[in-house]
């Protein structure tokens, strides 16, 4: 040990030098503390809010968007055939609703409308998605 520096275990009980160490690991330890809690202060929040949901206390999780569906011109499979990839990719995001595709029958063009005869028709189809939940929170009428 170097001259003139004593560790804290071999100083007597209620010497001046064991308080300080004593106030220096409570300072220390406060600040490692405090800014562990502002790391994890960010993540808290929503780890509650999943933890709550996993338990089905809580709402589900917010609906993500839900954009119209107008086609690119395409063969004639109809409506729900030219949604499905689309309504794949809402459920994958959305698990927790069921989501349904709507066609709107106003919004369906063809390409060969003027032809005498339809040999190579092209289909533009379009609908709207709807989602519902598939559960319920049990504490949802506290706004949870």
């Amino acid at each position: 040990m170097a001259a003139g520096f004593e560790p804290p275990s071999r100083l007597p009980g209620g010497s001046p030098g064991r308080k300080l160490y004593a106030w220096l690991f409570v300072a220390v330890s406060c600040v490692v503390l405090v800014a562990t809690g502002v790391g994890q202060g960010r993540t808290l929040p929503r780890d509650l809010q999943d933890l709550c949901r996993q338990f089905r206390l809580c709402s589900p999780p917010p609906l993500g968007e839900l954009p119209d569906m107008q086609s690119g011109f395409g063969p004639g499979h109809g409506a729900e055939a030219a949604a499905q990839p689309y309504l794949e990719t809402y459920r994958a995001a959305n698990p927790d609703y069921d989501i349904r595709f709507v066609a709107d029958n106003g919004r369906e063009k063809n390409s060969c409308d003027d032809s005498v005869f339809k040999v190579d028709c092209r289909y533009s189809y379009g609908g709207t998605f709807t989602a519902t939940p598939k559960w319920q929170g049990k504490l949802a009428w506290l706004g949870l």
